[in-house]
């Protein structure tokens, strides 16, 4: 399944704004990569939007009482959900959980969300490469598909069920 890429993932500093999306070559032009960047798989987890700022704790927990998922650890998760919602102050509590190893695997979302986006931005500024998810965006309808995938695999804005298809 084809998906709009928000934020490559595994981009460092200012490098972000010309991140590769194809083949990665070293200084010589060999490849080195053939696929590019960004290959993230892992277990989907469909939620409902959520807020980063009291909404999900330091620990990658969903914090909030009324979340539907309230409890569920998101940290190592492929989260699919339309949107974050809530305060712009929600892309720095991402960032944080991006430096400190807790963040999501990656998001598939049904619309552009700034919040999100600028989270992996700013994190990027702070950390390694690897540790940036990718941000990725699929129609709306596909969502519940790709979250009840059993593995969910992203690499250059292609999105692929593991362990069975997309229904």
């Amino acid at each position: 399944m084809e998906a709009r890429v928000l934020v490559p993932g595994g981009m460092s500093g200012p490098a972000w704004a010309t991140h590769p999306v194809g083949p990665v070559t070293d200084s010589d032009g060999r490849v080195t990569d053939p696929d590019g960047p960004a290959t993230v798989e892992g277990r989907p987890l469909r939620i409902a939007p959520v807020s980063f700022w009291g909404g999900v704790d330091a620990t990658g927990r969903i914090a909030d009482v009324h979340h539907p998922h309230h409890g569920t650890l998101v940290t190592g998760r492929i989260l699919v959900l339309e949107a974050s919602k809530g305060s712009s102050s929600g892309s720095s509590v991402l960032a944080e959980l991006i430096v400190t190893g807790r963040a999501p695997a990656a998001f598939v979302l049904a619309e552009p969300d700034a919040i999100i986006a600028a989270g992996c931005l700013a994190a990027a500024e702070l950390t390694d490469a690897a540790s940036v998810p990718p941000v990725v965006q699929v129609e709306a309808g596909r969502l519940d598909a790709v979250g009840a995938a059993a593995r969910v695999g992203i690499r250059q804005g292609l999105l692929s069920p593991r362990g069975g298809e997309f229904r």
